[in-house]
């Protein structure tokens, strides 16, 4: 590819801070992955530091990098509409689960990511 090719540089990484659990820190992915995040953010309509909460929430013993690119292709495989929808057409909302602090219903094209990451932590806090 050349120079002025402006996907030339999808492959390259970018590291980009975000708001995890109320705590800041720096996630380094290739900028591909940064756009089909941003693209699930602004077709959910969710915040991005929220979603990646939600994947922290369910990562397991795994890096933070490593499940969010396992989320962003488990949701780009999802449904091809812009919002999660049902059989019926209908906006299917998902149990919830995965929302920190359950704000509001996380949408099944998120929720079903989200599975595939992993369940949810429980609270250790008493």
């Amino acid at each position: 590819m050349s120079r002025s090719d402006p996907n030339s540089d999808l492959g390259s990484q970018m590291c980009r801070n975000v708001i995890v659990a109320g705590r800041r820190t720096s996630i380094r992915m290739e900028q591909i992955y940064w756009q089909e995040l941003q693209s699930a953010v602004e077709r959910e309509g969710w915040p991005m530091n929220e979603i990646v909460s939600m994947v922290d929430l369910r990562r397991g013993s795994t890096n933070l990098t490593a499940a969010l690119r396992v989320f962003i292709i488990c949701y780009m495989q999802g449904s091809p509409s812009s919002r999660s929808e049902g059989s019926d057409g209908s906006p299917d909302d998902g149990d919830g689960s995965g929302s920190p602090g359950g704000r509001r219903p996380c949408p099944g094209r998120i929720a079903r990511a989200l599975d595939v990451v992993g369940p949810p932590r429980r609270s250790t806090k008493s």
